[in-house]
């Protein structure tokens, strides 16, 4: 493969030789190829140990260099796009009219799904729309802190949806990235599809 065919490619990934090169298709106008390692060209010359992802789009006939990646950005793009996929593939896959997204949660479910995020009730709360003022000098746990900010949401009847729960965890991604996860992870499961 000729490199000056393709263009918005690094320096650094291009100016090297010996280097082992693997191509595949994602999909009939998404094609990927791994470099592998190699020797850096000119005057400073070095042995390569590194793996670079090239992302290459030919919708238009040409090709079209989308991203470059290092192995760390590939496998996190990889993980996210593998939770996309998840949800929407068990929303197409719905027996359900209603779009499983716009399902009101149960108590319960939020409870167990956000259990990881119970000192975030504040947080939460105020992305819900609900009265967390009164909760800040409470004695209570922050558990039932988290189960009374549910309640409160549930009872206001304005948004209770997964899509909104979903859209609380995107806006946090610090504290709640891992909740999203899990919530993913449940919207996807059989128990989902009998509960909703």
């Amino acid at each position: 493969m000729k490199w000056e065919k393709l263009t918005n490619i690094p320096e650094s990934v291009t100016n090297r030789y010996w280097h082992s090169l693997s191509v595949w298709s994602e999909i009939q106008t998404t094609h990927w190829i791994i470099e592998f390692g190699g020797k850096r060209c000119g005057s400073h010359r070095s042995l390569l140990s590194d793996t670079t992802f090239i992302e290459i789009i030919s919708s238009t006939g040409d090709l079209v260099v989308e991203s470059v990646l290092d192995i760390d950005e590939y496998n996190q793009r990889r993980i996210l796009e593998g939770l996309t996929k998840v949800t929407v593939a068990h929303i197409k896959d719905a027996a359900s009219d209603k779009n499983i997204l716009d399902k009101k949660p149960q108590k319960g479910d939020l409870l167990r799904l956000f259990k990881s995020s119970f000192a975030h009730y504040s947080t939460i709360g105020t992305a819900l729309n609900v009265q967390v003022d009164d909760l800040l000098q409470s004695p209570m746990s922050a558990s039932d802190k988290l189960i009374l900010v549910f309640q409160r949401w549930i009872d206001s009847n304005r948004g209770v949806t997964w899509r909104t729960v979903l859209q609380v965890c995107e806006d946090f991604p610090d504290q709640l990235g891992q909740a999203k996860a899990k919530v993913e992870g449940f919207l996807s499961s059989d128990r989902a599809r009998d509960n909703y």
